[in-house]
């Protein structure tokens, strides 16, 4: 079974609004939980069980296949605004740094 953290209980507000104009807050009680490896089946907590629950899965990393190799998500660079649009761009080498006075 995968590695699994502590339960967190975490409070969400839920606004829902209706069809009448009528918007309602609703305050839920969730419970977090952050796996590292998650396993083929998950147990419910002793006291969630036999209860109407809304389970979410959430995938809070993406696989080493979809990252480059210096771990950016590949393609994040060309999504975002202002992103390079010409050739590949060269850093030329830089010359030799400034000596400066030692601190004493």
């Amino acid at each position: 079974m995968g590695k699994q953290g502590q339960h967190e209980r975490v409070e969400l507000t839920h606004w829902e609004h209706g069809m009448d104009g009528v918007t309602e807050r609703y305050n839920m009680q969730a419970i977090r939980q952050i796996i590292d490896d998650a396993p083929a089946s998950l147990t419910v907590p002793e006291n969630l069980r036999h209860h109407k629950l809304e389970v979410i899965y959430l995938v809070i990393e993406e696989p080493a296949s979809q990252r480059h190799a210096k771990g950016w998500p590949i393609g994040a660079f060309d999504r975002m605004a202002g992103g390079w649009q010409g050739e590949s761009l060269i850093r030329e080498p830089q010359g030799e740094f400034e000596r400066r006075l030692e601190l004493e």
